[in-house]
């Protein structure tokens, strides 16, 4: 029986969150990785694209030793659909949406505190249900991808590794 729930935080180890904050420094420095600024929904802010994409060992792994975790907690497998990493400059935000269209499962994990900033997910848009995130390193949110999100304006840099996964 698959154990999913629609909305849930859980924290994440002070290795995973060090290891992808040097992944996005070493990005941000490489000239080679192409990082965009201002794309898709996040404003004020660099976003890499899809980091499956460049099939990195150490990336894969770092992942995959999560995912194993989420398939035990939700007891079904998964595949790793989805991966990047973005960071808001002070003022940054990020539009509502969702990624119903692409995966099953989200993932926000913060990689460091954030003043503002706040992750604001729509849990029921016709009562208006809102459900708010205050960033805080080492916090993961899993979510159905289904529900609407977006970021308020961050007073704070404010770094974040969002996941997408689909059901087997």
């Amino acid at each position: 029986m698959i154990n999913l729930p629609a909305f849930c935080e859980f924290p994440v180890s002070n290795h995973f969150v060090d290891f992808f904050n040097r992944k996005l420094d070493f990005y941000k420095t490489n000239q080679n990785l192409f990082l965009e600024y201002n794309s898709g929904s996040t404003k004020e802010g660099i976003q890499t694209h899809n980091m499956l994409d460049w099939k990195e060992k150490d990336v894969l792994n770092e992942l995959n030793f999560l995912k194993l975790k989420l398939e035990n907690k939700c007891q079904t497998e998964l595949d790793l659909f989805w991966c990047d990493l973005i960071e808001y400059e002070k003022g940054g935000w990020q539009k509502s949406h969702c990624h119903s269209t692409n995966e099953d499962i989200s993932l926000v994990i913060y990689l460091n505190d954030c003043v503002g900033g706040e992750t604001y997910f729509i849990l029921n848009q016709q009562r208006d249900v809102i459900k708010e995130i205050k960033p805080e390193k080492g916090k993961c949110v899993m979510f159905l991808s289904s529900i609407r999100h977006g970021a308020k304006i961050a007073h704070t840099p404010k770094r974040v590794l969002v996941v997408g996964l689909r059901l087997k």
